[in-house]
């Protein structure tokens, strides 16, 4: 159980909720009902109080008020575990060919789509004040593994992995609460049929003790997330079991 407040006041921040998120005139789950906001909406933190604490889906949080950016007068309490500093994209590029039915999700190309999924997430959601560095462990520079690392907004870093035995795209997040690392993944597995993803939750939720926290249909496509040193946790999508 983690706790997950890491915001300020007056901070914006975006419903991350699968559903959409009940807005409520008091902070607890039997508090009224006064709104519903949608998924990948956006609020700003009127208002936090350290008392009003609880716990859901295997997060502990807070319960604190905000208004809807889109209509600040729709005002109430959420508890924070459905909020985060990751934005939601409901359309991506790379889904067309597949959801056109020019590929099926059995075929090989499907590997492709994995990693093309995290990095256009990247791409359109962050920043890259940064540049783009290039590193190889072969002295030719055509090692085993190679990768390229590109500065993202908030020292966040993307890192496109290219070993022999396949490739891959890295987010590493800096100190993000472990809520936001678990509703980034859920948010982009929702695009997928819901045969083809065995999703285990727990190793989501708790890094430090698993790997393969998401397996991708029969062409061994996978998921995994890494908790690393100050604070840094690392979602991977590969398009094999590397």
């Amino acid at each position: 159980m983690i706790h997950s407040q890491h915001y300020n006041i007056g901070d914006t921040l975006n419903i991350v909720a699968l559903n959409g998120l009940n807005l409520r005139k008091s902070g607890n789950t039997n508090g009224v009902k006064i709104g519903m906001l949608s998924n990948g909406e956006k609020v700003i933190i009127l208002s936090m109080d350290s008392m009003m604490k609880d716990s859901m889906d295997g997060f502990n949080g807070d319960w604190i008020r905000v208004a809807s950016i889109t209509n600040p007068k729709l005002e109430g309490y959420v508890f924070d575990a459905y909020l985060s500093k990751y934005p939601i994209l409901n359309e991506f590029e790379c889904l067309h060919d597949f959801i056109s039915g020019k590929y099926r999700w059995q075929d090989d190309e499907m590997k492709d789509f994995f990693p093309a999924l995290l990095e256009e997430y990247i791409k359109r959601a962050f920043t890259q004040p940064g540049g783009t560095t290039k590193y190889s462990n072969g002295a030719d520079g055509e090692g085993a593994h190679s990768f390229e690392l590109t500065e993202l907004e908030q020292n966040n870093l993307m890192i496109k992995h290219s070993p022999s035995e396949g490739h891959g795209i890295e987010l590493e997040l800096n100190n993000p609460r472990i809520s936001e690392v678990y509703y980034l993944i859920m948010n982009l597995l929702k695009f997928l049929p819901s045969e083809l993803a065995r999703v285990n939750e727990g190793l989501i939720k708790s890094p430090e003790y698993g790997r393969d926290c998401v397996g991708l249909g029969e062409n061994e496509c996978t998921v995994r997330v890494v908790r690393k040193e100050n604070g840094k946790i690392s979602i991977y999508f590969f398009d094999t079991c590397c």
